[in-house]
């Protein structure tokens, strides 16, 4: 028998196919994706300048935080809160200022339900108490480094009661010392250490209001050392002297080798 012969096949066009649901198996569409990692990420961290003044010289840190938390409820500022029984204010702060000090340039970080808008800065700053003054605030991501994970060295200034001559003198001879060994009173548990290690920068000038004194040093160091021990290390004031020197920190600052930034600047 002769072999049968195959069947002709006519091929139609195949029909057109509609785009898969953006839902289908959470999947969603690569345009759209694409365009949310581009965003700009939502400003719902407000990072805040502060100054403490006079009037709070010698409140602690913790009075601080809680004059600053009471003002921010008073504002009514759109605040993320954490979970739980008892819920507190997703706020964080730069390294804790020492007791008897004032300061121009302390930081906070608040979270915040939605982006940050400038009236909620100027709410805050009309509701912190007297001596606790709002200097700048900014919107800034909520996936940044925190404040007291970044923050590793300040500056410190004052007016100290030597001449200029003789206060020069004695950081003279602080830096001819072969070798230099420090101990923080009452706490025997720690070793001495070698100050000049966190030390940055010290340097005296003649001013109208006297001879001031100007200090730059490392933070978060072994030591670890105050300013009000950094003046009686150098210039052999007591404790008492102490008491009569005001101390201001002028700046917090984020060192990663020769480079210098504020915590306003960007990574």
């Amino acid at each position: 028998h002769a072999p049968a012969l195959a069947k002709s096949v006519v091929y139609e066009p195949a029909a057109a196919l509609d785009a898969p649901p953006d839902n289908l198996f959470g999947r969603r569409r690569q345009k759209a994706a694409l365009s949310g990692r581009l965003a700009s990420p939502p400003l719902t961290r407000m990072r805040v300048r502060w100054a403490k003044e006079m009037p709070w010289r010698l409140y602690s840190h913790l009075d601080l935080v809680r004059a600053i938390e009471r003002a921010v409820r008073r504002a009514e500022l759109p605040a993320a809160y954490s979970e739980g029984f008892h819920p507190r204010l997703k706020l964080s702060f730069g390294p804790p200022l020492a007791f008897g000090l004032l300061s121009d340039a302390e930081y906070f970080d608040l979270l915040l339900d939605e982006d940050f808008q400038q009236s909620a800065a100027e709410r805050l700053s009309r509701n912190l108490p007297p001596g606790l003054r709002l200097v700048e605030a900014r919107g800034a991501a909520a996936g940044m480094p925190a404040l007291s994970d970044t923050i590793n060295e300040a500056a410190y200034s004052g007016i100290i009661p030597l001449e200029l001559e003789g206060a020069q003198k004695k950081l003279d001879d602080f830096h001819a010392m072969p070798e230099v060994s420090w101990q923080r009173i009452g706490r025997d548990n720690r070793g001495p250490v070698d100050p000049r290690k966190t030390l940055r920068a010290v340097s005296v000038e003649r001013t109208p209001d006297g001879t001031r004194w100007d200090l730059s040093v490392l933070l978060g160091s072994e030591g670890n050392i105050r300013p009000t021990e950094w003046a009686m290390l150098l210039f052999g004031f007591t404790v008492e002297q102490m008491a009569e020197i005001v101390i201001h920190r002028v700046a917090l600052l984020i060192r990663r080798g020769a480079q210098v930034r504020t915590p306003f600047d960007p990574l």
